[in-house]
């Protein structure tokens, strides 16, 4: 799922516009998938709160980080 995300990050970076898009738009889909596999993993207490903390902050900068690149590739 990770390195999907990846992956797509890669594409978008060697297209524009409306391609640019599409990909960043499966990206964050995928980003809000491994939201919530994260957040079903503290539920089920697989990982402790502080582990799951640590990863809640690290995907909301990258979810920052893409809703900005998102934006962007919007003006043009």
């Amino acid at each position: 799922m990770s390195l999907d995300l990846i992956i797509n990050f890669y594409q978008a970076n060697h297209h524009n516009g409306r391609k640019r898009l599409e990909i960043l738009d499966k990206a964050d889909l995928k980003l809000k998938v491994l939201n919530m596999l994260v957040r079903a993993l503290h539920d089920l207490e697989d990982i402790n709160n502080k582990k799951y903390l640590r990863l809640e902050a690290r995907l909301k900068e990258i979810g920052r980080m893409l809703g900005g690149w998102i934006k962007e590739t919007h003006k043009f």
